[in-house]
């Protein structure tokens, strides 16, 4: 075969094949395409021109409405709406469309119940220019489709089941549940009350500090779930509307009140009595008694402990640069050079030593803090420590210390000071079990006797 003959083919076969992709592959889905969106219901609308809608169920009719960009809700009272929950209605009602026409033109409508629908939906566009109905009736034999009927029409059609059970929403699935809607990253304070005692916390360059009972730091992940757990919570159902019998719920008064600043913005929410998994709450600017579950009502504080950060020190250790370690059996000085550790003194240390000795200061937790003024030098051993470590951190200005005083009676705790002179700490001693110390020298093997 010669090349003339060779390239004609190659042709034939590439307009065979660019036929087939543009007009077999290309074709069908175009025809499944527009076939889909003939099936389509309610063409005439889209996401962004519905204005309202409303569900009618037996007597009970729900009313959802855009206003000013925001949706409401009524049905006997008015509530705002959960926005999620009404745009996933409403990309559920553009998308509808029909299965199969059961009847051109039904003579009776009884027999697929839409004489007296089950669920009506009417549906209007924002200028009130397009309007639909469509009438659920009854489910197939198979429960697998749901008869409808359109704009009052003739025809009976059928829809896959999952419309009917997307469409038919009730006021409590569509109502907005937020308990109370914070400002997840503004809120800058927060005050507890209850039985218990008196609690403050104040926001400070990204961290959390308690003003009161004492003034010390708070662990940042504990003060911020007070926050991001009630910022996500929903209602898990409301009680009372409005709220006419606060005592009979535990609301007056509450067992704890919670107050959240936001700037000068204040929020409140007042925690009642418990009841299985949930308890009984009250909030700012509504009057209504609500359920909300129980682990939002566990995660304030009874007691400092539960929020006091009890860390000595608020770094990571593989951002420490310097470290000198005096202590009645060791010099040590170290400084890294390139991410690595050279020991200036003595000699034989491990850098992998000093990483355990870095990453122990990190994880220091007290166990029990005094003011400096209740252990004096005699108590605490400050004229001879057991060890006194200094350290520096990347991009943190001035030296850290840590200072391990006397052991105490135990045996497993001593008294330590660390960056606050007002303070002194009950601390494990295993820390001083981490100090590196010198490896032993290789030791040679003495040469046998020499054989006459």
């Amino acid at each position: 075969m010669n090349l003339k003959k060779t390239g004609i083919i190659l042709a034939v076969f590439a307009v065979l094949g660019a036929y087939f992709y543009f007009f077999e592959i290309k074709g069908t889905e175009k025809k499944e395409a527009r076939k889909k969106e003939e099936a389509k219901l309610f063409p005439a609308f889209t996401r962004d021109n519905l204005g309202s809608f409303s569900l009618t169920s037996g007597k009970t009719t729900l009313i959802c409405q855009k206003s000013q960009g925001a949706w409401t809700i009524t049905e006997k009272k008015t509530s705002k709406a959960d926005e999620n929950a009404v745009h996933g209605w409403i990309g559920s009602f553009v998308a509808a469309s029909q299965d199969q026409v059961i009847e051109d033109e039904a003579k009776d409508f009884a027999p697929y119940g839409l004489t007296a629908p089950a669920l009506l939906v009417h549906a209007e566009s924002a200028d009130h220019a397009v309007k639909a109905d469509l009438a659920f009736g009854n489910g197939s034999p198979t429960n697998s489709l749901a008869y409808v009927r359109l704009n009052n029409g003739k025809a009976v059609l059928a829809v896959k089941a999952p419309v009917r059970y997307e469409l038919d929403k009730k006021f409590f699935d569509l109502r907005d549940k937020t308990v109370l809607p914070l400002d997840q990253k503004g809120v800058d304070r927060i005050a507890v009350d209850s039985a218990k005692g008196h609690f403050e916390f104040v926001k400070r360059n990204d961290h959390w500090f308690i003003q009161k009972p004492i003034q010390a730091r708070a662990k940042d992940v504990r003060v911020n779930q007070m926050v991001d757990d009630v910022h996500f919570a929903t209602v898990k159902e409301f009680t009372e509307e409005p709220l006419t019998h606060p005592a009979k719920y535990g609301l007056a008064p509450p067992s704890k009140h919670v107050t959240y600043w936001t700037g000068q913005l204040k929020q409140t929410l007042d925690i009642g009595k418990k009841k299985q998994g949930v308890y009984y709450a009250s909030r700012s600017g509504i009057s209504d008694c609500i359920q909300i579950y129980e682990y939002i009502g566990n995660i304030f504080p009874d007691n400092i402990d539960d929020v006091v950060e009890k860390k000595l020190y608020d770094f990571v250790s593989w951002d420490s640069q310097t470290v000198e370690v005096t202590a009645p059996d060791i010099r040590l000085k170290a400084a890294k050079d390139n991410g690595k550790w050279k020991v200036e003194t003595p000699a034989n240390i491990k850098a992998s030593d000093l990483d355990l000795l870095m990453s122990t200061i990190q994880s220091l937790e007290y166990q029990k803090r005094f003011k400096s003024s209740e252990v004096p030098a005699a108590k605490g051993g400050w004229d001879q420590p057991l060890a006194k470590i200094t350290f520096t951190v990347k991009d943190k200005p001035g030296a850290h210390t840590l200072t391990i005083g006397k052991m105490l009676k135990d045996g497993k705790t001593c008294y330590a000071r660390g960056d606050d002179p007002g303070e002194v700490y009950i601390l494990d001693s295993a820390v001083l079990q981490k100090i590196p110390k010198p490896a032993a020298p290789a030791t040679t093997a003495p040469a046998p006797p020499a054989t006459k």
